[in-house]
């Protein structure tokens, strides 16, 4: 692996080109729980041409082809792109003058499927073949186009203001912060994540505008393993044309064309310098500054920046060039069955570069006395099928990994699905994933409890304690239940949109050990504005009664009502 140059994505003001220098990364302090390691350097630069086309294809030597710099199996791309948006700072709550927040969930919630046609440029790149490959050939490990958005989650993180100048080391620890927050506390979440730091109006992060650079993208060493990030200033106070090729006072087509140069040169060097670089040490970004183009997404039409393309041999903007493929996916991606019972997934198919073959569909990793069944058993390109996995009485109880492999020829990709399967007779959580349409095995109390169609962890029906308008005090479900013989967990997932503070609302959850009389808080008090589905587990003891109880509490305040989702209680 080569040794490569500090760089940053520039920016120019009043059309002058600014000369470009290392910025010296501060010192990186501990997280509350996970301790950051900030690097001296920083990759992801842009180069800014007053004047230079966009859109189309631009042609450039060879020696723009980008290679792969060593054969690491993790760490060199990001083969299931997914993005976390941290908004940086209290100054969010009241001051985004360009509107920035709702146009950065807007851009990536539509950079996935058929309408994002850029994206599908990075799928010619993988991670797992020797160093110095240039075209992967179908081998490896590659990027996959994103079948759903790759938009995780977001953050608006105001329990303080951001500072006015913070220094590299302090945003490699809100990305560890981020990353506890979202909960992503083990390396395995974080070797596709990639915390996009988005800085507040007015602030200065990393010296940013003076020090020459519009952005740029890292990796830092956490207790939660490494972890991607991106310094994204707030752009639009350089004013429109900061930042883009395009010359038509868009304010935030500046700050959409950087995050595009960041995104993409993270998927392709995840950790750097372990990824796709040209001989000049270039990303896939860092050469196509000259190129900006308007492309419209399932969401609106966004400012993308060309990124380089070895099968097209240019920079481009579109990936009609790339090579025929699919992605594979399972929606929903787990689910929870009592022994002799059945459950059913989506899985669906998602084509690029053209393809449109016939796809077979197959599953490995069943437990004993369970079976696979695919309706259709085969698929064209963007098509689906309903998986049905049927489980007999003999069927033991635990957790499997079902892999659902698609065939087309040469190619193979592979989604999995994640079965609980508990066990029949006394004992066991009843109607843990409210599959029933009611609270049938659970005991409701307080202002507001109710089962809900849409928003569901797994299944099509989960339960909402509390409301989208206020309520008063405590919502809650309970269930007393015995853990059978041979099970030693408790598990259930949680959902909670919580728009005001832990000190008003939460969510929360109890487990009582009737056995032994003891109570223990499973779930502490916990408000986040969307948290998405975390799941929770406690080791529990066979033969132990036990009662579960689920809460959302609400302060009947008009302006924040708190509701929060739970589905699949299981026991196994």
């Amino acid at each position: 692996m080569r040794s490569k140059p500090s760089l940053r994505r520039a920016i120019v003001a009043a059309a002058t080109v600014l000369s470009l220098g290392t910025a010296a990364a501060g010192t990186a302090l501990a997280t509350p729980n996970g301790t950051a390691n900030a690097r001296s350097h920083h990759y992801g630069i842009k180069l800014m041409h007053p004047g230079a086309a966009a859109g189309g294809a631009h042609t450039a030597a060879s020696a723009n082809t980008l290679s792969l710099q060593t054969s690491n199996t993790t760490g060199a791309v990001s083969p299931q792109p997914t993005v976390y948006l941290v908004f940086w700072g209290s100054q969010w709550n009241s001051n985004d003058p360009a509107g920035v927040q709702a146009d950065m969930k807007g851009m990536f919630g539509g950079l996935y499927g058929g309408s994002d046609t850029w994206g599908t440029v990075l799928t010619q790149y993988c991670e797992g073949l020797a160093a110095g490959t240039t075209d992967c050939a179908g081998q490896g490990t590659p990027v996959a186009h994103p079948a759903s958005s790759p938009l995780a989650g977001s953050w608006v993180d105001n329990a303080s203001a951001e500072p006015a100048n913070p220094t590299a080391g302090d945003l490699a620890n809100e990305a560890a912060k981020a990353a506890a927050h979202f909960g992503n506390t083990t390396q395995a979440p974080n070797t596709n994540a990639q915390y996009v730091i988005v800085s507040a109006t007015g602030t200065h992060p990393d010296g940013f505008p003076n020090s020459g650079f519009c952005a740029w993208h890292d990796q830092t060493s956490t207790s939660y393993g490494t972890l991607a990030y991106t310094n994204l200033p707030y752009i639009p106070d350089s004013g429109a044309g900061a930042c883009t090729t395009l010359t038509d006072g868009r304010l935030l087509s500046g700050i959409e064309s950087t995050e595009t140069h960041e995104y993409a040169e993270t998927v392709t060097d995840f950790w750097p310098t372990t990824g796709w670089y040209n001989s000049s040490g270039g990303e896939i970004g860092d050469e196509c500054q000259q190129l900006d183009a308007y492309l419209t997404l399932s969401t609106g039409t966004y400012d993308m920046q060309g990124i380089w393309s070895n099968q097209a041999n240019a920079c481009v903007t579109q990936g009609g060039s790339s090579s025929p493929d699919y992605s594979l996916s399972a929606s929903p991606a787990s689910g929870a069955v009592t022994a002799g019972g059945s459950t059913t997934t989506k899985v669906s198919t998602t084509a690029s570069g053209g393809f449109t073959g016939t796809i077979a569909l197959s599953a490995t990793g069943l437990p004993a006395g369970a079976t696979a069944t695919f309706s259709p058993t085969s698929v064209t390109a963007g098509a689906s099928s309903t998986l049905t996995i049927a489980t007999s009485a003999s069927t033991p109880a635990g957790t499997s990994t079902i892999t659902v492999t698609g065939t087309s020829g040469s190619l193979s990709h592979t989604a999995t699905y994640t079965l609980t399967v508990n066990q029949t007779g006394t004992g066991g959580i009843t109607n843990g994933g409210f599959e029933t349409g009611d609270f049938s095995g659970w005991t409701t109390s307080g202002a507001s409890t109710s089962i809900v169609t849409t928003g569901a962890h797994s299944g099509t029906h989960a339960a909402r304690l509390g409301g989208t308008t206020p309520t008063n005090g405590d919502s809650a479900a309970a269930q007393t239940f015995t853990a059978p013989t041979g099970t030693t967990t408790l598990a259930f997932w949680y959902d909670t949109v919580c728009p005001d503070t832990v000190t008003y609302d939460w969510a929360t959850a109890t487990l009582k050990d009737n056995t032994t009389g003891t109570t223990s808080t499973v779930l502490a008090k916990t408000c986040v504005s969307n948290s998405g589905w975390k799941q929770i587990t406690k080791a529990v003891t066979a033969g132990h009664s036990y009662t579960l109880t689920l809460i959302s509490h609400d302060d009947n305040y008009s302006g924040d009502p708190t509701y929060t989702l739970y589905d699949d209680a299981t026991v196994s």
